[in-house]
């Protein structure tokens, strides 16, 4: 009889070790099914992702749009989800003590959707120093998001980083009226060619005080100290050889302002200004 009253204990422990584990297992899944929806969730397919334009990344797509701005440089814009309202844009920057702020100073491309299905290849400039190109598309909250363009030159790749657009409003010129009389150059010069130390004086005097007339948006904005870092000899050469006219000092200024080469201090530089 004790045999058979302990052969039954035994049958309880065992049955209850068993539901025990059954128990554990069913926590264990139930946990893991949650951890997978989690990271479902909280993983949005609602980002755009940025890349060159290459042949091997061209080949995911089915088609895709394609759209010259400026520049040679081919970049693809997608979304693994849908985006309203992309936009591709200009920025712009202000400068106040060590705070940098971006802006969105003009839309240069449109597109109601932007989709795995349905990407766009655009042909810009992208500068490797002070962002001058990004995105701004509406997220899913109805919020307005903007990415300006960052180059990376440990590995030459691009990434897209959030700012806040924050426009200033527009900057009355605290320059004075130094040399104010450069706002009225044009390429004529009075009728009278000027050699080529003359030109480049001209250009910096317009760059940094000849503009008054100009809201911030539409300004070329430059320091001193950026100038001054620019082998504009260098530039200008390539500026005539591209077909620029010379002696046009509002024409030179603007290929310039887009072409000349960056210093990797260019941050430090424009602090040091303000």
């Amino acid at each position: 009889m004790k045999k058979i009253v302990i052969f039954l204990l035994a049958l309880f422990v065992i049955a209850g070790c068993n539901n025990n584990r059954v128990s554990e297992n069913a926590v264990e899944e139930k946990e893991a099914l949650l951890e997978a929806d989690n990271s479902t969730t909280t993983t949005s397919s609602n980002e755009v992702f940025i890349d060159y334009a290459t042949e091997e990344v061209l080949a995911k797509f089915d088609s895709y749009s394609e759209i010259l701005i400026d520049g040679s440089e081919d970049i693809v814009f997608w979304s693994e989800g849908t985006i309203n309202n992309f936009k591709f844009i200009e920025i712009g920057y202000e400068v106040e003590g060590s705070d940098f702020s971006y802006f969105q100073e003009e839309i240069l491309y449109f597109i109601n959707t932007l989709s795995l299905e349905n990407p766009v290849v655009i042909q810009t400039i992208i500068s490797e120093g002070i962002p001058n190109r990004g995105i701004s598309y509406t997220d899913e909250n109805g919020e307005e998001r903007y990415f300006h363009i960052a180059w990376s030159g440990v590995d030459d790749s691009l990434s897209l980083e959030e700012f806040e657009n924050a426009p200033p409003a527009e900057l009355s010129s605290s320059s004075g009226s130094a040399n104010s009389d450069t706002s009225e150059n044009d390429s004529s010069n009075d009728g009278v060619a000027m050699n080529e130390e003359e030109f480049f004086e001209e250009t910096k005097n317009y760059l940094l005080y000849g503009q008054e007339g100009l809201s911030y948006a539409e300004s070329l904005n430059w320091t001193e100290e950026f100038l001054e870092q620019v082998d504009i000899n260098e530039v200008y050469q390539k500026y005539l050889a591209a077909g620029g006219i010379a002696d046009d000092v509002k024409s030179f200024a603007e290929y310039l302002t887009l072409n000349a080469p960056i210093n990797s201090n260019w941050e430090a530089l424009i602090k040091s200004a303000v």
